[in-house]
């Protein structure tokens, strides 16, 4: 049965499986590890909370540049800003709290 618990688990579920096979590794408030996990039941949550834009990726393409060996707090929000601050590499490790603010030239 659909419902917005369920459409909205099965979207966080989509976007952690991503983020895992780009090379991401999700971290909890500590810095300990959160354990990768490859499948789940549809009536369990995913072990990390992410939600990837469109604006970014639309079917979890060319996200390896933005995640690939970064550690990812929980909860993760990839948008255009922090797309940017994350293709910077070692300077784009993310840290709780952190506030990312990207200036653009035009």
């Amino acid at each position: 049965r659909d419902t917005p618990t369920t459409a909205r688990r099965s979207i966080l579920s989509q976007h952690y499986r991503w983020a895992i096979k780009a090379g991401g590794r999700f971290v909890a408030q500590g810095g300990q590890p959160i354990p990768e996990k490859e499948s789940f039941s549809q009536d369990e949550e995913p072990p990390a909370v992410c939600e990837i834009s469109p604006l970014v990726s639309y079917f979890g393409e060319g996200l390896e540049k933005y995640m690939r060996g970064k550690n990812l707090p929980s909860p993760f929000l990839l948008d255009e800003s922090k797309a940017e601050f994350l293709a910077l590499g070692e300077a784009g490790q993310l840290h709780f709290g952190q506030k990312v603010h990207i200036f653009l030239k035009n």
